[in-house]
């Protein structure tokens, strides 16, 4: 994935096509996924002085909307706080951007379950036996806007180690239900959701150029992928298969291709802005291009980079011999660390 360089000015997207080729010195990047329980999206922390870990949510919405929520947990050194982020968007366009920062000791993280709360302000918790079919609620108030959100587990959750660190996508895919308030009108939704939780990321992970993610649903199956990039021109691919309520599958590194097919001027940066993935291993075919509609740019305290962007997806996943359609629109971010 041969990109990215840095520039000072901003245009349209510029079409490139060339086959994705890599000159990796770097041994062969191996993903092995393992089933989750409910422990696994409790608070993990570290021993080591500088770390990260975070609980992500994210769904596409009825009447228009679409919301991401994190919980970050920040430690340096011996100092600790934690950043809530609301984000919520109308047709892709931000109307909820809202960032929040609370010294840890007045934050309740739980390291037997998954649960975070903050006085009158934030309630996270999970419950649950089946990793299937798992039940969060999700409880948020800040000063333009209020969520209240169910998800309610449609796919088998999973884990494994990365170079960025532990990664475990809790819910590939859930039903949303809830409400949420924006300026003091109410819209009561539903959608389909998607929620991960990153833990032992700690400064090694920044020495990564970065990663790009995202995911995408057919009628039976969700595809979770990734691209964790050592360098501009290495890289790390993930992808994850999913079935509805039957279980799921890993696809070797080796065999899966995930291309920068068009790029753009934003932000004094050159992004991806279409991607094609390829995968093929037994009787699994997937082959899906993802347009970027549009793209939301956010720092981490003025030192990480990252895109969010809004894609519709388009393509098709042949599971043994049956072949399904992909024609949706999700989420994705690529995240940026260094500038070479």
């Amino acid at each position: 994935m041969l990109f990215l360089l840095s520039s000072s000015s901003i245009n349209p997207p510029i079409e490139k096509y060339s086959p994705l080729t890599f000159t990796s010195d770097l041994p062969d990047f191996s993903f092995n996924t393992e089933n989750i329980t409910l422990c696994d999206d409790a608070f993990h922390g570290s021993e080591v002085l500088h770390f990260t870990e975070w609980w992500y949510f994210d769904a596409e919405l009825t009447q228009g909307y679409t919301l991401q929520f994190s919980i970050h947990v920040y430690n340096i050194f011996t100092e600790g706080f934690v950043a809530v982020n609301l984000n919520i968007y109308h047709y892709g366009i931000p109307v909820v951007q809202e960032r929040d920062i609370y010294p840890i000791d007045i934050v309740e993280l739980s390291k037997s379950s998954p649960s975070v709360h903050i006085e009158d302000k934030l309630n996270m918790k999970g419950t649950g036996n089946d990793p299937s079919s798992l039940s969060y609620t999700l409880f948020y108030n800040t000063r333009n806007a209020s969520i209240f959100l169910e998800y309610i587990g449609l796919t088998e959750g999973w884990k494994g180690v990365t170079p960025a660190g532990n990664w475990a996508v809790i819910l590939p895919k859930a039903s949303v239900s809830g409400y949420l308030i924006i300026n003091n009108s109410r819209y009561q939704v539903t959608g389909i959701g998607y929620h991960d939780h990153n833990w032992n990321v700690t400064i090694v992970t920044g020495m990564n150029f970065g990663w790009i993610w995202g995911k995408t649903n057919s009628q039976s199956y969700t595809i979770t992928w990734s691209d964790i990039l050592p360098t501009w021109y290495q890289d790390d691919p993930i992808l994850v298969v999913n079935k509805e309520k039957d279980g799921y599958i890993d696809i070797p590194s080796s065999n899966i291709h995930i291309i920068a097919r068009g790029f753009s001027f934003k932000n004094g940066y050159i992004i991806p802005w279409r991607f094609h993935i390829l995968a093929e291993y037994k009787d699994i075919f997937i082959d899906i291009f993802i347009d970027t509609s549009t793209v939301d740019y956010r720092t981490v305290f003025g030192l990480i980079n990252y895109w969010r962007y809004h894609v519709h997806c388009t393509g098709s996943i042949k599971i043994a011999g049956v072949t399904e359609k992909i024609d949706e629109y999700n989420i994705a971010e690529f995240i940026r660390f260094r500038f070479y």
